[in-house]
């Protein structure tokens, strides 16, 4: 998982950079959907830091995580 650091999930992409999102606005499924679908469109996003991006949401909310 990515640590939550001021209310934001850090996802490190170089050394001396991150990106930082907003745990409040990755509350729901829809929310979660939505950040994945946007963090999809950056380069430097690997299935690995999507994945984890999704297990801290859900974690951080107590969401479960839907099966298929």
């Amino acid at each position: 998982m990515f640590p939550i650091i001021q209310d934001h999930i850090v996802i490190p992409i170089t050394p001396l950079q991150d990106y930082n999102i907003p745990i409040s606005k990755c509350d729901n499924m829809e929310k979660v959907l939505g950040w994945v679908i946007h963090l999809l469109e950056k380069s430097w996003v690997t299935k690995e830091i999507i994945d984890k991006f999704i297990q801290t949401a859900l974690n951080h909310h107590n969401l479960n995580r839907p099966q298929v």
